[in-house]
């Protein structure tokens, strides 16, 4: 299960976007921008929901300083959010697992972090385009996108009860490729599995979630 918190500075303390407004339309000349919002967002898994719970108010955010939303709303505003690419080290998300991870005297969980930028004013297509080229970082950053139609019916599929007994748990008696690089997957698959100590079937659900 992923837990998902947003986390917004209280307005008159949000002074990231208060500086962020200020460099748009200063430096990169919006000047229909009329305001921004920038918002922390964390995802976190392998942690009970209460254990999450708690860390909301003690770990993700600070009450005193901050908001903190189950959902955002950003009606009339034009958002984007950045992540980290895969293999950047994330230091607000690495901070926050060890934090847990100190609370819980339990395993580190894993969390993931990304920026949402809320943009509102008459904006046109460039402007946007000006204001990620601005914010991201394309060495270490990429904008966060939705998943494609293929990957959430692939995700459909997988996870649909016929479509897990009848396939994805159907044991597995031999394998034969003719293809060295896909022997190759299989043989690495075998050798981790070996090294985990894993003795249930083998299957493509253990394939898939090994």
């Amino acid at each position: 299960m992923v837990y998902r918190v947003y986390v917004e500075k209280k307005r008159g303390l949000a002074d990231e976007a208060k500086s962020l407004k200020n460099d748009l339309k200063t430096l990169l000349g919006i000047t229909a921008l009329e305001d921004v919002r920038v918002i922390n967002r964390y995802d976190a898994e392998n942690i009970t929901e209460e254990l999450f719970d708690a860390a909301i108010s003690t770990v993700f955010s600070e009450p005193q300083v901050d908001n903190a939303y189950a959902e955002i709303f950003l009606e009339d505003a034009r958002v984007f959010a950045v992540e980290y690419l895969p293999g950047q080290f994330d230091q607000r998300a690495d901070s926050a697992a060890q934090c847990i991870q100190i609370i819980s005297r339990g395993e580190r969980p894993v969390v993931r972090s990304a920026k949402v930028y809320a943009l509102y004013g008459e904006l046109t297509d460039a402007d946007v385009e000006k204001v990620k080229k601005y914010v991201i970082n394309p060495v270490e950053a990429r904008e966060g996108r939705d998943p494609t139609i293929t990957e959430i019916r692939m995700i459909d599929t997988y996870w649909s009860d016929h479509c897990r007994h009848t396939t994805f748990n159907t044991i597995i008696d031999g394998v034969e490729f003719a293809d060295p690089l896909l022997r190759s997957a299989w043989e690495e698959y075998l050798a981790v599995r070996a090294s985990l100590g894993r003795t249930k079937p083998i299957c493509l659900m253990d394939v898939a979630t090994l």
